[in-house]
């Protein structure tokens, strides 16, 4: 198999085939160029570089002209046939030219490039039809809606299209194809002029979601093509997450025992966002009650003590504090119930500065799950489309944040598990207000979306998770993004494994221990490289061991500060067992709290 990407263009590169070869590249895939003298003979020179089963990519623009350029289709159809595992076509529209081109490429299936999706500022929806599921793996049946201001060329086809498959629809006509040739070729086709742009800069008011119908042909792409020779996921994993409440029978519209009855019906599994501050209220009685139950529940750590952006301070000092007391209390707790936690943090509100990220790594943390990537303190373009393409986010200190979601759409979650990340879903209380029906239907539909999805916890997903791409010797690529990583050999032979960690500084990193023996390792643009060979079946344990650094000086916060976070806490508990069962009066009661500044959405909407 070719593991290159070979991108023809004419003498002229265009941006197109400059980000396609980005794009390739970012996930794993090697490029070749061919660039092609307009002077000179453009089918004898591309039929020169090409060695048979390679895999092509060019514009729409560049296999026009190649193809006006042939006196007979015919010689250019069979190096065609003869030559390409695989050709991609992208950037096709109304121009001259591109008609006839397409016509000939697809035997007549396609027969022509409409622009009948008008430029407008409403909603163009894409769709990704069942029939593509092949191709389309998790995306297939699901929709998405995108705004453009410009129009969408889609594919127009025939009425014998019997070797078509349409892999994405764009307001109900064809977008992106595939096509089988004889002797194997496949051929995408891509319409529009969309090619992702992996340093795209994306903001916390627009993320990647934004780019969507632009980059997921492209994803489906590579990974159809290419396979495991591209980097990929290994495994297929959800989590429920639950923030705020205490562990006790009820609390406010969640009833643990109908949550454990839905959990072991549907057979998905729930962390709580616990709040440290909390450590000494959960009774022994509940917690053996629970052990007893053997349900797949489990606890992580959720602030400290859940003041408004208390983990948005810039203090180091104060960062520090509250995350050594977060781990500290549930250690408390743990000793006290018996009931383990995971050392993995979600902020509250969802707002962390870089600091933040410093004292998880600086108190061990093995991860944050958040609902943004984007720290409060965070310049312009700092996160680019290709940071999200990665199973967390590591730009900051190296350490991991992973996106979570609300049960809202399913195309979020489906791009996660296209990429092989964890699919981290979060709600709170008054979500399972209807006995968890809701919750319940959308388990139903994650379950169709991926069939073989699984339910670990939180902390054996995050140590698993990885990028894995296998190289043309046998040996297997690996990005992990943990400092405690659990690499499993699923070959059936003794296979070599090159492993590589994104890391701020060779200052930081003390040792690398795989199984508990420290290991060479060297560092590499910005991260740390490795090697390990593992039996099959073989599970290796990795652990990287920071330096020591100064311990910093305890931050003493006040009576004051205590107090106010005993009323706040008192005033949350309220609401949220008493209020939320009342919604009018709850609706009252927070435009009341919000005209006396006592919520952080005033702070956030003045910020």
């Amino acid at each position: 198999m070719c593991s290159l990407l070979i991108i023809v263009s004419l003498a002229a590169t265009t941006s197109q085939d400059s980000q396609l070869q980005k794009f390739a590249e970012w996930m794993g895939v090697g490029t070749g160029n061919i660039v092609l003298d307009a002077s000179a003979g453009l089918l004898a020179q591309l039929e020169h570089e090409l060695t048979a089963g390679c895999r092509l990519a060019m514009t729409a623009d560049t296999l026009a002209a190649i193809y006006r350029a042939s006196s007979d289709p015919k010689p250019l159809g069979r190096m065609i046939e003869e030559k390409c595992a695989t050709l991609l076509v992208i950037g096709w529209n109304e121009a001259s030219g591109h008609d006839s081109a397409l016509s000939w490429l697809t035997k007549g299936q396609v027969n022509r490039v409409s622009s009948s999706i008008e430029p407008s500022k409403a909603e163009i929806v894409f769709h990704f039809p069942s029939a593509g599921r092949a191709w389309s793996r998790q995306f297939a049946s699901l929709n998405l809606s995108a705004s453009r201001e410009t129009a969408h060329p889609t594919f127009e086809l025939s009425a014998d299209a019997s070797e078509t498959t349409t892999i994405l629809l764009a307001s109900g006509k064809p977008a992106f194809l595939h096509i089988g040739w004889p002797k194997c070729c496949q051929i995408f086709l891509i319409s529009g002029s969309g090619t992702p742009d992996i340093d795209q800069p994306l903001s916390r008011e627009k993320g990647i979601e934004e780019t969507y119908d632009r980059i997921i042909p492209f994803l489906i792409f590579v990974r159809g093509s290419f396979g495991d020779f591209s980097w990929h996921g290994i495994q297929n994993t959800a989590r429920f997450i639950i923030d705020d409440p205490l562990l006790a029978d009820t609390y406010g519209c969640l009833h643990y025992s109908s949550l454990f009855d839905s959990m072991q019906r549907h057979k998905f599994g729930t962390t709580i966002a616990f709040i440290p501050w909390n450590y000494r209220r959960t009774s022994r009685r509940w917690a053996e009650s629970f052990l007893e139950k053997q349900v797949n529940l489990s606890i992580c750590i959720h602030g400290c003590d859940h003041t408004n952006r208390e983990f948005g301070s810039q203090d180091a000092e104060t960062l520090a504090h509250q995350a050594g007391v977060s781990v500290a209390r549930m250690e408390r707790h743990e000793e006290r119930t018996r009931l383990p936690f995971e050392r993995v943090m979600v902020f509250p509100q969802g707002y962390f500065s870089k600091a933040a990220i410093h004292a998880l790594r600086r108190n061990k943390y093995l991860a944050a799950v958040n609902t943004s990537c984007f720290p409060i303190d965070g310049s312009s373009g700092e996160l680019r489309m290709g940071d999200f393409l990665r199973p967390a986010i590591t730009r900051f200190d190296g350490f991991p944040i992973f996106r979570r979601h609300y049960p809202r759409r399913l195309i979020d979650i489906a791009f996660d598990l296209f990429l092989g990340k964890p699919a981290f879903i979060v709600e709170h209380h008054p979500y399972l207000g209807d006995g968890c029906l809701k919750l319940e239907s959308f388990v139903e539909d994650l379950q169709k979306v991926e069939p073989d999805l699984t339910w670990p916890t939180l902390s054996s997903q995050i140590e698993k998770s990885c990028l894995m791409r296998r190289c043309g010797d046998g040996s297997y690529a690996v990005k992990f993004v943990t400092g405690k990583f659990v690499l499993r050999n699923d070959q059936k032979t003794r296979t070599h494994f090159v492993l590589e960690k994104d890391e701020p500084g060779e200052s930081i990193i003390g040792s690398v221990l795989v199984d508990g023996k420290a290991m060479p390792f060297s560092f590499r643009q910005n991260g740390i490289q490795f090697e390990v060979e593992l039996d099959a079946g073989q599970a290796g344990r990795i652990e990287i061991v920071d330096e020591p650094r100064e311990s910093l000086p305890i931050k003493r916060l006040g009576v004051g500060y205590s107090f106010g976070v005993f009323v706040r806490r008192e005033l949350s508990e309220f609401r949220d067992n008493a209020l939320s069962k009342h919604p009018a009066i709850l609706k009252r009661a927070k435009k009341i709290a919000d005209r006396l500044r006592v919520t952080g959405d005033r702070k956030r909407r003045q910020s």
